[in-house]
């Protein structure tokens, strides 16, 4: 199965579809990670991270740095402390330098990475080909992710002053995969931004990380993903599906959806857990080994924080997902693009007087166009061949078709 990918949209009440790559026979009514529940006898769609279960847990570390940037020491010597600590996955972040695997231990290498690094901004990215220059962030997310096949995450976001105090980044910033909830090296814990990502309608996860840069910052902030198998692919597949915790010292049992119910293990008498939805509203509190949140369907997602003593986990946000009915002022059986597959130019039919989204695969909005007319050209050229998503909005209401350029 290929990694799962999240849609933008700055309206947050628009539905914000679940978007695969349709390559290699994804089936698109079958996504295991999306599931039907029934509250009070109406159904509820959600996406569930931890869907295959919390089968073999492998520890990781993503956010480093050597002497090629402004670590401490050189990539052998970390490669050995990341070993001692406990780690079996890890990758290299230096600042704007890509450090190969020095593979000088049976460390799984994820994938070659850099912190590209511009003033208060600085981004993870995964799984790179080469270095690549600009200021802005959302320039850097379509030249990897649009053009390529990597991955950003933004970091310790309390460095960056649009987090503190409003919220302005959050309304710009277009197709990150995850977001730093802790880092050793800033104020810790960054749930704020976290929270305020969600809330505005990304679809995100959270990672802990050490920012290793010196012995002081050393098992710190990890993530504990639960891959299929070692293998580098299944890994990453773990973290961008979203079933991984991130934890600062203390790592839940098990969490899984019974019904509608989601049930956590903490493994702890004293743990407290607190379960999330949009605008860092506690939903429940609950201390003892078991802790439980019943969804209702209205809430964007739910997400739980786990505490013991000093030390906390973080669990994967349930996306909840509303179904495409009710369209009202966009009759679906009369919205169409044609041709399909097209090359440059298409022409759009019974989406008059509404706004157009084209996303890719991975969700970037690559074209936004006001439609007026009825039959309505829209030119594409400049965009590289594939498939794509046309999201039509109008009063709030919303309905997508695919599309595939030659």
């Amino acid at each position: 199965m290929l990694p799962v990918y999240f849609s933008y949209s700055e309206n947050t009440n628009n539905v914000l579809e679940i978007i695969l790559d349709g390559k290699d026979g994804v089936d698109w009514d079958n996504t295991p990670n999306v599931k039907t529940i029934h509250v009070n006898g109406n159904p509820v769609a959600l996406y569930d991270p931890y869907t295959r279960g919390m089968t073999n847990p492998l520890c990781g570390q993503i956010h480093v740095h050597t002497t090629n940037s402004d670590g401490s020491y050189p990539p052998k010597t970390v490669a050995a402390k990341m070993k001692e600590a406990g780690y079996d996955f890890w990758t290299i972040t230096d600042h704007n330098f890509i450090t190969p695997d020095p593979k000088v231990n049976d460390l799984i290498w994820l994938c070659n990475a850099y912190e590209d690094t511009r003033d208060t901004q600085h981004t993870n990215i995964y799984n790179i080909p080469a270095l690549y220059n600009s200021n802005n962030i959302n320039d850097i997310i379509t030249h990897f992710v649009t053009n390529g096949n990597s991955y950003v995450m933004y970091n310790h976001p309390d460095w960056t002053p649009q987090f503190q105090p409003d919220t302005k980044i959050a309304n710009v910033i277009k197709g990150l995969s995850f977001v730093e909830v802790f880092n050793i090296t800033g104020t810790t814990e960054t749930d704020r931004a976290f929270d305020i990502l969600l809330s505005k309608g990304h679809r995100i996860w959270g990672v802990a990380s050490d920012d290793f840069h010196n012995d002081s910052h050393l098992k710190k902030g990890w993530v504990v993903a639960y891959s299929a198998s070692r293998d580098p692919n299944d890994i990453m597949q773990a973290l961008l599906t979203g079933c991984f915790v991130s934890s600062s010292g203390f790592t839940v049992k098990n969490v899984e959806l019974v019904g509608n119910t989601i049930k956590i293990d903490t493994g702890s008498p004293t743990a407290v857990t607190t379960f999330y939805k949009e605008n860092m509203t506690a939903l429940s509190t609950t201390t003892g080994k078991n802790a439980e949140y019943s969804i209702t369907g209205n809430e964007m997602f739910v997400r739980a924080v786990i505490k013991e003593g000093n030390a906390r986990c973080w669990v994967q946000p349930y996306f909840i997902l509303s179904e495409n009915t009710g369209l009202n002022e966009i009759d679906a059986s009369n919205l169409k693009i044609y041709p399909n597959p097209f090359e440059n130019i298409l022409s759009i039919t019974g989406a008059e007087n509404s706004t157009l989204r084209i996303m890719n695969v991975i969700g970037v909005v690559v074209h936004i166009q006001k439609i007026t007319g009825v039959n309505e050209p829209v030119d594409l050229q400049p965009l590289p061949a594939g498939m794509y998503f046309f999201c039509v909005e109008k009063d709030g209401q919303t309905k997508m078709v695919k599309g595939v350029k030659k």
